[in-house]
């Protein structure tokens, strides 16, 4: 996910020269050079509820990010530590029937850790796992077309990856499903840290492959037929290749969208954070129905949205409109 500075999406592909093709899931060829070589800068954030650490590193003069997940607990993972010895155990409480004991135990299967790796990272990876305060911002139509959208075509982050894998020259292994049709059609891919095996973190992306559609505020009630198409197949192939059904997940758009090609998530519905806050994820089902309402709806109507401190937006607006700065 390289980013040239102020690298515009809709020119990207003519500066990035062609990747060689991945294949997922495959072993390291050496078990410790994934990450041989980085050096610790700071911890950006961690999440003690989804037990997650986001790392700010460095290797060769070059900025990276790291982000460490424990893997969840499933039948077999409880099983095999049941099984196991223990290489350590403290009691930390105890009282009549109950007690809490710190173990550690020789199963492999329960000391996995899953890792993000984001090499070379930009500034704005940084921004994006650090922690920040978060403010409520109202984003009016005129301040979206004098300020957001001008500010953003220039500073979201490269679409490159994006167009690797609409043009097919990456993780084609990873498709769920797909509509070829240059103009309303679209690919579905799992998110880059999800586990499709595994409801609890089930998430997957539909992908437009038009790319003069950014956000939810360029859709019209002509993009209707295409976000139902969406809808349909893509819960339609999810339950049939993972038997998940779409009462178990949600289905949104966000705005503010981390970059800006028109996407969709197909979201377990027990997936909690950011990700699903009632500022940032629009269902799908919501929009499409406004866009029967009215055509202009997205474009018309003000948009709430938390911006966090640190981010460029953030400045922009503080220095545009003086947001927050008496905060």
């Amino acid at each position: 996910m390289k980013r040239e500075p102020a690298i515009d999406c809709a020119d990207a592909s003519s500066k990035t020269t062609e990747p060689s093709e991945k294949k997922y899931p495959k072993t390291d060829m050496n078990n410790s050079s994934v990450i041989e070589g980085f050096r610790l800068v700071k911890l950006l954030n961690c999440h003690n509820d989804t037990k997650t650490i986001f790392l700010h590193v460095e290797k060769d003069d070059k900025t990276g990010v790291i982000i460490f997940e424990k893997q969840p607990f499933d039948e077999t993972v409880a099983d095999n530590v049941l099984q196991s010895e223990l290489n350590f155990s403290t009691l930390e409480f105890e009282n009549d029937i109950y007690s809490t004991h710190k173990i550690r135990s020789a199963s492999k299967m329960a000391n996995e850790i899953k890792m993000t790796l984001i090499y070379p990272a930009t500034e704005r990876h940084l921004l994006k796992y650090a922690t920040k305060e978060p403010f409520v911002f109202e984003e009016t139509p005129e301040v979206y077309k004098e300020i957001i959208q001008p500010f953003f075509l220039k500073q979201a982050l490269n679409c490159q990856w994006v167009y690797n894998i609409l043009e097919k020259k990456s993780e084609t292994e990873r498709i769920i499903c797909e509509d070829t049709d240059e103009s309303s059609g679209f690919l579905c891919i799992p998110d880059l840290r999800s586990d499709l095996k595994d409801l609890q973190t089930f998430h997957a992306l539909a992908i437009v492959k038009r790319r003069d559609l950014l956000s939810i505020r360029d859709l019209r009630s002509e993009h209707i037929p295409m976000l139902k198409n969406i809808q349909a197949t893509c819960l339609r192939e999810i339950k049939n290749k993972y038997g998940v059904t779409k009462d178990k997940l949600r289905v949104f758009l966000h705005y503010q969208p981390t970059f800006y090609h028109l996407h969709i998530h197909f979201v377990s519905i027990y997936i909690n954070g950011p990700h699903v806050q009632a500022e940032r994820a629009h269902l799908l089902s919501d929009v499409i129905q406004n866009l029967e309402w009215s055509s202009d709806f997205y474009k018309n109507r003000t948009i709430t949205y938390v911006v966090n401190e640190k981010d460029s937006l953030m400045d922009l607006l503080s220095e545009s409109l003086n947001f927050a700065k008496n905060s």
